[in-house]
């Protein structure tokens, strides 16, 4: 019987096509939480071989999961995997 993928294997797969890695990514920050976009981030890193600009080492143990990196390497990052970034105004909510 042939092993199974694990579904972090099959999104890695996946998101090795830049349009659905850009979905991925824009889906992610749609949610509002930092955190779920560094994990996405992390994970189109992963699928495209360059997930070394996260900093490896937790600065606590409760952060032990929690991707982190700095906004320089995060540029670069970014850059690296042909992505832009758009800014754009919003509206505070009252």
């Amino acid at each position: 019987m042939p092993k199974s993928k694990s579904y972090q294997e099959e999104l890695i797969q996946y998101l090795k096509d830049p349009q659905k890695a850009v979905a991925y990514l824009n889906a992610a920050l749609e949610e509002g939480e930092p955190d779920l976009f560094l994990f996405a981030l992390k994970n189109v890193a992963e699928a495209h071989g360059d997930v070394s600009r996260f900093q490896t080492s937790p600065t606590s143990s409760s952060e032990a999961e929690l991707p982190k990196i700095e906004l320089h390497n995060f540029l670069l990052l970014m850059k690296d995997l042909g992505l832009g970034l758009t800014v754009a105004e919003t509206r505070k909510a009252s």
